[in-house]
Order: structure tokens, then sequence, then C-alpha cells
């Protein structure tokens, strides 16, 4: 199944601009995201500047897969849209990330490793 990137919008960092999907990679997005048979994902970019470094922009993204059950709520959030309509879909951009001396973004695994969950 070919991966399809419904709609990419880049906004500046202090950008407070809402931005909606069109009506019609909307309609096909919840197809898509209610066919059992597409495995669907949310992918997050990040760039982030850095005024001294030999990579001055570090970039990366993370991908989260979604399970049926997610998908099919994400594709009724964004069917039915109102202001009780939400979906929170953990996991999509970690809770630790660093700027790698390469310039990519990646998860900071030793803060991950030293973190203890108090319940």
């Amino acid at each position: 199944m070919p991966l399809t990137n419904y709609q990419t919008i880049s906004f500046k960092q202090s950008s407070r601009i809402v931005w909606s999907i069109s009506p019609p990679a909307r309609a096909n997005l919840i197809a898509d995201l209610r066919n059992t048979n597409i495995s669907s994902f949310v992918r997050a970019y990040m760039t982030f500047d850095r005024e001294s470094s030999l990579y001055p922009l570090a970039d990366g993204y993370f991908t989260r897969n979604l399970n049926t059950s997610e998908a099919i709520a994400l594709a009724d959030v964004l069917e039915f849209s109102n202001s009780l309509n939400s979906l929170v879909l953990d996991g999509v951009i970690p809770m630790f990330l660093e700027s790698a001396a390469t310039g990519q973004i990646r998860y900071a695994l030793s803060l991950l490793r030293r973190l203890t969950i108090v319940p």
C-alpha cells in the first residue's frame, strides 16, 4: 500500500496560524483511517535552530503507529469535529529530546534511562 502524505505545512516559530486540511484530502484521510487494511501512523517533524554549532539546524522526526481503535477514533474526530470531540495520542512527541552534534534530533536515551516514574 503506498504511503500518502495528505498535506504538509510549515509554520514559523512565532506563528499563531490555524490550519485546516482541505475537504477532499480530509475525506480521503477519513476513508483511509476507517480502512482496516491500511496501516496508519502519525509523524511529527521537528527543527531546532542553534546559535553556535557545527550544524546550526537540528532536525528529525518521530513516527507513532496507530492501532485500529485509534485510527477509527481519529476518523471520528475528523468527521464529526466539534468542540466536544478530541483525541489524545500519547507518544507522538517524545518527552525527552536531544539535539545531537550531527544535526539530528533523537530520543534522549540517557534521560529516559534515569527517569523513575512515581505513582
